[in-house]
């Protein structure tokens, strides 16, 4: 985005969503400030920043992002066409399903079906199912290592983020297009599977990414 807006002549400007980065309001997320955490407040807060930056509407405006982003970007041109002249969004989340399970099975489904590594889902389950059922000690050793997680380990909400971390590891590798770099990774025959899964997860994303904020609460 910054290069087509050097090439464009443009002001990229990216805005913080509340309760994230240091918008966080005064207390944290407590019961009486949770209900301002929303995305219509999201878009408020969009339009006033806008308004600030164009308050005679002499610049065009474009709203973008992907993911959830996406959404708020596509939302916003719904909610404000005055405002903005159109709207980019990638990946938008625009419906909101209460347990949505079809990203599971489109991922499971693709990787059944991968012909060229048959045995990669087998392999993947064979890992989830080890982590599955190792013993709280074991587990908490296995976020030291090899997953590189010690952030993770005895805190109240560990192994709920280290499952996360996996899950969304294998699920994003999926989703943009890298399934063959997974697969070869599981495909390893002198590897242990949940080694295999630890070793992809640290050369494919990096040595930090178990460890970082994202997945930890």
């Amino acid at each position: 985005c910054n290069e087509l807006a050097k090439k464009h002549g443009a002001v990229s400007v990216a805005v913080e969503h509340r309760f994230y980065g240091t918008s966080i309001p005064k207390g944290g997320l407590v019961g009486p400030n949770l209900p301002f955490l929303s995305t219509d407040q999201n878009l408020e807060d969009t339009k006033a920043i806008i308004d600030l930056l164009n308050p005679d509407k002499a610049r065009r405006v474009l709203t973008f992002g992907g993911s959830y982003s996406g959404g708020t970007a596509s939302w916003f041109r719904t909610h404000y066409p005055e405002t903005t002249f159109a709207s980019l969004s990638s990946s938008g989340v625009i419906n909101a399903i209460i347990d949505f399970t079809e990203f599971d099975a489109s991922a499971t489904e693709t990787l059944q079906g991968y012909e060229a590594y048959p045995k990669c889902f087998e392999t993947l389950l064979q890992a989830i199912d080890g982590i599955d059922y190792l013993s709280i000690n074991e587990l908490e050793d296995l976020k030291a290592s090899p997953f590189n997680a010690s952030n993770l380990v005895r805190t109240r909400h560990g192994d709920s983020d280290f499952f996360y971390m996996v899950a969304d590891a294998i699920a994003m590798a999926v989703q943009y297009g890298h399934k063959q770099k997974l697969c070869e990774a599981m495909g390893d025959v002198d590897a242990e599977p949940i080694n295999a899964l630890a070793s992809f997860i640290k050369d494919f994303y990096g040595p930090t990414f178990q460890g970082q904020a994202f997945y930890d609460t």
